[in-house]
């Protein structure tokens, strides 16, 4: 049976975890927009940052539901919002940003929906100048308007980048909160 010192222990180390994990996830934030621009105009290796972002924010979902998940909620059964008063002030922020972020990404999919139309996505970088403008779907090359193209390329790129945006808002307010991590 472990000893209340090792509990305690335990228990700092779930929380600096979750410390840990809150701070990268906000790092990550500006880097997914600096992955759109390059997205969008150049260079296209920073497309990286709005992947690593992504998965990060879905790794916290995933484990909610291990041991580490289950002790966080039993450590810090509301957050570190629970442990760290100040954070309670960033619920209504994090609220805020996540409805600017999904509706964003919204008219990214009806920007995307209206204007590829079924014919496919767009290369990158996507204002890139081309000689020739075409949507690829499944193989299937669909010449375009520079105009539609690059609606229909920044349509999906904004949708992405916004929705791996919301998605890690969203882990970061399980983390500071738990509403999301704490089903009963």
């Amino acid at each position: 049976m472990p000893t209340n010192n090792s509990t305690t222990q335990t228990d700092v180390t779930v929380v600096r975890i979750a410390v840990s994990y809150s701070v990268m996830l906000a790092a990550l934030l500006p880097l997914v927009f600096l992955s759109l621009y390059g997205q969008l105009f150049g260079p296209q290796w920073t497309g990286l940052f709005g992947l690593m972002g992504f998965v990060s924010a879905m790794a916290v979902f995933g484990l909610s539901r291990s041991s580490l998940g289950k002790r966080f909620i039993h450590t810090c059964p509301n957050g570190l919002s629970d442990r760290f008063i100040r954070l309670r002030r960033l619920e209504i922020v994090l609220r805020s940003a996540m409805r600017g972020v999904g509706l964003v990404a919204a008219i990214g999919l009806v920007t995307l929906a209206a204007t590829a139309r079924f014919d496919g996505v767009s290369g990158t970088p996507v204002f890139a100048h081309r000689e020739h403008y075409i949507l690829v779907d499944h193989s299937i090359y669909t010449e375009v308007s520079r105009f539609r193209y690059c609606l229909a390329g920044a349509g999906f790129h904004v949708a992405w980048h916004f929705g791996a945006l919301y998605a890690m808002l969203l882990a970061i307010y399980a983390l500071l909160f738990a509403r999301i991590l704490n089903e009963k």
